[in-house]
C-alpha cells in the first residue's frame, strides 16, 4: 500500500522540482544578467 502511494508522490514531486529547476534557471539569468 505504501509503495503505491510514494509511487503517485513521486509523480507530484517531478512537476514540483521542475517548478523548483525553473525559478532556479530564471534567478540565475537575473543575477548574469546584473552582472
Amino acid at each position: 500500500m505504501q509503495h503505491a502511494t510514494q509511487q503517485l508522490g513521486n509523480t507530484s514531486q517531478i512537476g514540483k522540482v521542475r517548478r523548483d529547476i525553473a525559478r532556479v534557471r530564471t534567478i540565475l539569468r537575473e543575477k548574469a544578467g546584473q552582472q
